[in-house]
């Protein structure tokens, strides 16, 4: 499934993730993220100034170094915002990896910064090796703090893009939910499956099968109850994706769905899922029937 987002960053670590203007400043905003590029930049330009001998104190040094990863900071929010308006004027958006992007913040904030070094202190630290050096200390350092800001962020603003739990007796709203999963923003309703398989979560939609960092809890809540419901500690299935209801003689079920797979469903669930199941075929017309149906020749 394509997302209508304008832009996609893809992470070191193989995440994704679509950002329009919105998602985007709450990813650079967000208090542990804003603390994570400014902490990682004020690392870097403190090293960097011992290591190019700048004839500054001890906070002084802090101090530069705090001021100047601050000031990276602002770069990236206003790139990633740039990012996104370009994606907008574009059909197909703007997809490219964050180490690019972190490469480009260094080049434009260091490069210069080793000119202000050389004009202001009056050092001769302008040449290939020192900006190399500088460079590669922090990309090298950004590269690592990717890998944890993508642990860290993703999951976060997949939580704040899903929808919120409304109070128990609150109507829902009619407009149909969406979760963002693997990066992509899914309508709740294209979903068929989610499973649990250990420290794992998958999630099926259309005809595919998705990896996905939220937990299987979490995942459950967002869902839409009148569409489907958790029959097992370790699935959730769409109603209309059952095809075939059988009973075991421990009081569980058998759930035959209709690629053919079959799952269980908890005896202690076994009741709740069955008058929901019968409430959601009887309004369901004519496909629900059918399935009644079958269920029925299955012991239901």
């Amino acid at each position: 499934m394509t997302s209508t987002r304008p832009l996609t960053l893809r992470f070191l670590n193989g995440d994704t993730v679509s950002l329009d203007r919105r998602a985007a400043l709450t990813m650079m905003t967000a208090p542990i993220a804003m603390f994570m590029i400014v902490f990682s930049a004020t690392i870097v330009r403190i090293l960097s100034i011992f290591m190019l001998d700048v004839p500054v104190g001890w906070l002084a040094t802090v101090g530069l170094g705090l001021g100047l990863g601050v000031v990276l900071w602002v770069f990236l929010l206003l790139l990633c915002l740039l990012l996104v308006r370009l994606g907008q004027t574009t059909r197909h958006g703007v997809n490219l990896p964050v180490p690019l992007i972190g490469l480009s913040g260094v080049l434009c904030h260091d490069i210069p910064l080793l000119w202000l070094y050389a004009r202001i202190f009056d050092l001769d630290i302008w040449t290939p090796m020192a900006a190399a050096m500088i460079v590669l200390l922090a990309f090298a350092v950004h590269l690592g703090f990717e890998l944890l800001f993508a642990a860290v962020m993703l999951p976060l603003l997949a939580r704040a893009d899903s929808p919120q739990m409304a109070p128990a007796g609150t109507p829902r709203p009619a407009s149909d939910p969406k979760l963002m999963l693997a990066g992509e923003t899914i309508a709740a309703k294209d979903i068929t499956l989610v499973q649990a398989d250990e420290h794992y979560v998958f999630v099926h939609h259309g005809d595919r099968k998705s990896h996905v960092r939220q937990s299987f809890g979490a995942l459950v809540k967002a869902l839409d109850d009148a569409a489907g419901m958790q029959v097992h500690k370790s699935y959730w299935v769409a109603f209309d994706h059952i095809q075939q209801v059988q009973s075991k003689r421990d009081g569980g079920l058998k759930l035959i769905l209709k690629d053919k797979t079959a799952i269980p469903g908890a005896r202690s669930r076994a009741r709740a899922f069955r008058e929901a199941f019968r409430s959601r075929t009887q309004r369901g017309g004519g496909r629900g029937a059918a399935v009644l149906e079958d269920a029925g020749k299955g012991g239901f």
